[in-house]
């Protein structure tokens, strides 16, 4: 289990991130929500090149979704996400 808001959670987010790549494919909003999660805990970690890393990769696959057209492209734009 993560503990939220520490920096035990940035591990955990990573790993989840990973997962959910593989499970779902890397172009899904699954990923993208989780690279966001994952880039405002490296954020307020102080890692913000590994945050602004992270958060290039999420908004490069919303990018690609919103391009092709995927209907999962509108699940992101109901979502806060730090894009």
């Amino acid at each position: 289990m993560c503990a939220h808001g520490s920096a035990k959670e940035r591990p955990c987010l990573a790993r989840h991130q990973a997962i959910s790549a593989k499970a779902l494919g890397g172009q899904h909003p699954v990923v993208v929500t989780s690279l966001d999660n994952l880039a405002r805990v490296q954020h307020h970690s102080g890692a913000v090149v590994e945050a602004l890393t992270s958060i290039r990769r999420a908004a490069s696959i919303q990018r690609n979704l919103i391009l092709s057209g995927s209907q999962e492209a509108g699940q992101l734009q109901s979502q806060d996400v730090f894009l």
